[in-house]
């Protein structure tokens, strides 16, 4: 279990880092995490990202760039708050 739990952690890390480089989408920064993963897998990777995104959003760590936005996507463009 601790395993899992500090991967989540390295890739919530990752996240930041890609954020502290300027606003991003989902899908762009898993062009750069997932670069070695098959290209049909990043679907669901991105998924991943923004359920990331949506935690670090909650926490207020993170926030989308369009303040109204009712749905996140992985076209959602995020920047840290």
């Amino acid at each position: 279990m601790s395993a899992l739990l500090n991967h989540r952690l390295r890739r919530e890390a990752q996240i930041l880092g890609q954020l502290a480089e300027g606003p991003a989408s989902a899908k762009q920064m898993v062009a750069v995490l997932y670069a070695d993963v098959r290209k049909e897998l990043h679907r669901p990777a991105a998924r991943s990202v923004v359920a990331h995104l949506t935690k670090l959003h909650n926490e207020g760590r993170a926030a989308p760039t369009i303040a109204a936005a009712s749905t996140m996507s992985s076209d959602t463009v995020w920047t840290l708050s």
